[in-house]
């Protein structure tokens, strides 16, 4: 069964695909020290973005706590250090992170001292850790003082903000005068704290009369995909290339992409999109163009990925003799008896139709997540809260009220809206409420809190398909976290479940561990899967092939089962099977929770 909540599959399989294909490969960047960082296709920068979002809410979350607990200005140190590498690494932009992150790891640091933040460094995970040098070898070389070079360093940072007009210099004021009182930092921030929430004030004033303009004027002059001016042919047509060289290319292109019947739908859409924007005349041959749109359209057909197949066949009428463009589209979507194929042609016949823009736009924004093209068709859609949603997104809300009232209003909307669009309505949702979340406080935060909280609660009671689950999916379960190495082989998880309870154990996707035969041949296999290995005496099973190096789990003392659903008496362990009693090593990810569905 397809999960409900699938647009959050999307962005793990593109980023999978990327490694697989060799997609935006560029090694590893000088600046960093050595730390390889696979940059991503420019398209997935605002995924990348959210995800800066969220670290930097829990960098701000650890300093809250920091009078309490000393240590977690660590924590925060350690969260920004993920913001910079993103900014520095894997996004398609130059220059200094949009964050003041540099001053507030200065903050951090300068909470602890120096043998006191090594000490409790060394607990942290490795990527944590590089993450925090990463940070600092950023922080030093932006700033070209050392980490913990004194109070001058927040003075360079103040300077930099202090003609700001805008929260920036807010920000830097108030902290000033909390992490300095009693210096003369804290003392001129206190001067200019009144006299830069004027020009703030003004300038919101001024900018919310700007953007209710530019909304009203973009809902006046917009267009959607299905009334916009048809591209037209330019230049000679070449002929449909002979069904004997369309044959040779497909089966070279259907390898290569690894295309095959049993792909889940996820990767079908990534696939198509993918040929659709590879196939390129001026390096492939008429025959390779043409297979490689006509294998992109079956399977934007069999995802219904139908701005992919529309695309195809304009580009196939743009480049190919014989191809009638409004034919071949009206036929592909009359094959796929489908309700939303049925609003797209609806749209192609009548693109005012506010029904079928509800229907496409929904189907766009939330299981597509082409976003840009779907709310244009929800703003000139049938239902009125959604087309409101979007005009008052066009307005693009900066203040913190307006930002929270821009989430409440797509959370109400995900709430009433059917299961498979929840999703991505909510999606709409978290991206404004996470905006907010990092500068509010009080009741605020917490309903943002409370709000982000339920969302991920229906996310993870939603989930259908365990064994399709995806990193960015993985990341977002609640549970109690778990560590096993392979090296050890077992863990006693100390989880005594009663009779008829119901625990799930969900193994990180692409977590790996690594083994080592008596010949020296190492092996590196996902803990989801393992890998088949030739065994004459087994501990368990009747020999021959068994699986090496796949997570398994026990009650008590009884026989290790594949990872999954168990149900009670017992005490819980889990193990590292290792039948051929190879030498491992690597750790993998585990986390287990009561089964929601159980």
């Amino acid at each position: 069964m397809t999960s409900s909540w699938a647009w959050r599959a999307v962005l793990p399989i593109v980023l999978g695909m990327s490694t697989v294909l060799g997609w935006g490969e560029d090694g590893a960047d000088p600046q960093q020290g050595g730390l390889a960082v696979t940059r991503v296709p420019s398209q997935l920068s605002q995924s990348l973005y959210a995800e800066k979002d969220r670290d930097y809410a829990v960098g701000v979350s650890a300093l809250q706590d920091m009078k309490e607990n000393p240590h977690r200005g660590i924590d925060a140190a350690i969260a920004f250090g993920k913001v910079l590498a993103i900014d520095y690494s894997s996004l398609p932009v130059a220059g200094m992170p949009d964050y003041p992150t540099d001053w507030y790891i200065y903050f951090c640091r300068k909470a602890m001292q120096a043998s006191d933040a090594k000490t409790y460094l060394l607990t942290k995970s490795t990527s944590d850790q590089e993450a925090f040098l990463l940070a600092e070898k950023v922080l030093t070389r932006e700033t070209g003082q050392d980490v913990d070079g004194g109070v001058a360093l927040a003075g360079t940072a103040r300077s930099d903000e202090k003609n700001k007009i805008g929260l920036e210099a807010i920000v830097v004021d108030t902290d000033l005068m909390n992490m300095f009182s009693g210096t003369s930092f804290a003392e001129e921030a206190s001067q200019d704290l009144g006299r830069a929430q004027d020009r703030y004030a003004a300038q919101l004033a001024q900018e919310q009369e700007d953007r209710q303009a530019k909304g009203e004027d973009r809902f006046s002059q917009h267009q959607t995909r299905f009334n916009r001016d048809a591209m037209h042919p330019t230049g000679d047509l070449i002929p449909i290339p002979p069904a004997q060289e369309q044959a040779v290319a497909l089966q070279a292109i259907t390898a290569q992409y690894g295309v095959r019947d049993d792909l889940p739908v996820a990767c079908q859409r990534v696939i198509a999109r993918q040929l659709a924007a590879d196939a390129d005349l001026k390096r492939m041959s008429p025959a390779g163009v043409y297979s490689m749109l006509q294998l992109s359209e079956r399977l934007a057909q069999a995802s219904e990925e139908y701005e992919t197949l529309l695309s195809d066949i304009e580009t196939e009428g743009g480049m190919f003799a014989a191809v009638h463009v409004a034919k071949k589209a009206t036929g592909a979507l009359r094959a796929m008896d489908k309700l939303t194929a049925k609003a797209v042609l609806k749209l192609i016949q009548d693109p005012s139709s506010g029904e079928a823009n509800t229907t496409v736009g929904l189907f766009y924004v939330c299981q597509l997540h082409l976003c840009d093209l779907g709310m244009d068709m929800l703003a000139s859609g049938s239902d009125q809260h959604l087309s409101a949603a979007v005009k008052q997104e066009w307005q693009a809300p900066t203040t913190i009220a307006e930002q929270i009232a821009m989430g409440d209003t797509w959370y109400g909307i995900g709430q009433k809206a059917a299961p498979a669009n929840r999703g991505g309505i909510w999606a709409r949702a978290e991206r404004w409420y996470q905006r907010a979340e990092m500068r509010t406080a009080g009741k605020s935060l917490q309903h943002v809190t409370s709000n982000l909280q339920a969302i991920d609660k229906a996310y993870q009671e939603s989930l259908e398909d365990w064994s399709a689950i995806t990193l960015e999916e993985y990341g977002r379960l609640q549970g109690q976290s778990f560590l096993l190495d392979a090296h050890l082989g077992q863990l006693d998880t100390g989880l005594s479940l009663k009779a008829g309870q119901s625990m799930r154990i969900v193994v990180a996707p692409r977590d790996c561990w690594t083994w080592k035969d008596p010949s020296g041949l190492v092996t590196t296999a996902e803990a989801c899967t393992g890998y088949e290995v030739k065994v004459s005496q087994p501990d368990h099973g009747q020999g021959g092939l068994e699986r090496q190096g796949v997570l398994t789990m026990g009650l008590n003392d009884g026989a290790p089962v594949t990872f999954g659903l168990v149900t009670g008496p017992g005490e819980l362990w889990l193990y590292a099977e290792n039948p051929g009693k190879l030498l491992g090593s690597g750790t993998v990810r585990v986390i287990i929770f009561p089964d929601p569905n159980g």
